[in-house]
C-alpha cells in the first residue's frame, strides 16, 4: 500500500467497515474522535449536535471494526 495523506482513502483501503447504514465519512470521523480520547458518549453526542443520529453502540461498532 502506498503512503497517502487522505485519511478517507486510507480507511477505504483498509476496508474495515462491514455495513453501510451510515455515511463512510461519519464512521471515519467517529473512529478518529474516539482514538483521540473522546468517550463513546461524547462522540455520539457530537454527531447528535450535527443532526446525525448516531448511538454509542454504533460508535463502538465502528471502533471495534477498526481496532
Amino acid at each position: 500500500m502506498e503512503p497517502t495523506t487522505d485519511i478517507f482513502e486510507f480507511f477505504r483501503d483498509l476496508n474495515v467497515f462491514k455495513r453501510n447504514r451510515k455515511r463512510f465519512e461519519l464512521k471515519v470521523v467517529a473512529v478518529l474522535l474516539y482514538a483521540f480520547g473522546l468517550s463513546l458518549r461524547k462522540t455520539s453526542r457530537f454527531f447528535w449536535v450535527l443532526s446525525e443520529r448516531v448511538s454509542k453502540s454504533s460508535v463502538l461498532g465502528g471502533v471495534g471494526e477498526e481496532g
